[in-house]
């Protein structure tokens, strides 16, 4: 947790210094900017929770995550208002192993393992509540739906069900949030974001056309 804090904070900072050591570029948005962004969010909420729950001090689970990461685009309707659509994506790993004996009476090691990849699709407005040559500070909220999978294999011929695949959408994605962008050129920038719903922290690269 002491990590991921400092991973936030580093990024927040990352961008304020930059602000303040940066030459004015005339890059603020205007009516009719398209901005297109990539973003790696921390954290995976899913494999934290079992890494804290089971996997300290059990070396019979494991648990690893891809993501949070994503993409949006944005239209600038007006001075101050964006809107556009967001794309998410995480995906939880989590394993356990164990001894048992076969029909012979050997030892063998089974292994079971749930996989739950997620999706999220939302349209999104950005309102802008700062900006001044470089750099601007915006509020921002989305609206969607949620996409998950549930995927579960063992190779344990006893077990109920050796393999599950169900696919199913939960009936809502939002978020809400807080974020910045600087502009290190004209068209090309950095953001950082903290929301709740999806990534609580997350930067990127933003590209204006």
């Amino acid at each position: 947790m002491r990590n991921f804090h400092l991973k936030c904070l580093g990024i927040l900072g990352a961008i304020l210094i930059l602000r303040g050591s940066a030459s004015p570029l005339h890059a603020q948005l205007m009516k009719g900017d398209v901005l297109i962004e990539a973003h790696y969010g921390l954290p995976n909420l899913i494999t934290s929770i079992v890494r804290i729950a089971v996997q300290v001090g059990n070396t019979n689970f494991t648990a690893s995550g891809i993501g949070p990461f994503g993409a949006r685009i944005l239209y600038q309707y007006e001075e101050k208002i964006s809107a556009g659509f967001e794309f998410n994506y995480a995906d939880s790993d989590i394993g356990y192993s164990s001894t048992g004996l076969d029909s012979l009476g050997n030892t063998v090691l089974y292994d079971y393992r749930f996989e739950l990849p997620r999706m999220r699709f939302m349209a999104r407005v950005d309102l802008i509540l700062f900006q001044d040559e470089t750099f601007d500070v915006y509020g921002t909220g989305g609206l969607g739906v949620n996409y998950t999978r549930v995927r579960f294999t063992t190779n344990d011929p006893d077990a109920f069900i050796e393999e599950y695949d169900l696919p199913f959408f939960l009936p809502v994605a939002y978020r809400i949030g807080m974020g910045g962008r600087f502009f290190v050129a004209p068209f090309l920038g950095i953001h950082g974001e903290i929301a709740i719903g999806g990534p609580f922290m997350s930067g990127g690269l933003t590209i204006k056309l």
